[in-house]
């Protein structure tokens, strides 16, 4: 990670295929549904759309709460449960 402040969701994606744990928005937007990725914060208004923004405490957060998720799944073989 870098000295900035916030990030965006690109940069969470790129530091999940980092960390060996690469998915794309639609997961994450379902690990969000499933309440394995905490929803963001913080979030820039720009035209109609919404960017989502982390901090880099969030995205370690993120990126640890991922890793036990799919550890979890390759244990049991099935859904784990909501963290």
């Amino acid at each position: 990670m870098t000295d900035k402040q916030v990030f965006t969701k690109n940069e969470l994606l790129d530091e999940l295929k980092k960390n060996g744990l690469p998915c794309d928005y639609t997961t994450l937007l379902r690990y969000e549904r499933r309440g394995i990725v905490p929803k963001p914060r913080n979030y820039i208004e720009f035209t109609e759309r919404r960017w989502r923004m982390y901090t880099a405490q969030e995205i370690a957060e993120i990126v640890g709460r991922v890793r036990q998720y799919r550890k979890h799944l390759s244990r049991k073989g099935g859904p784990a449960p909501k963290l």
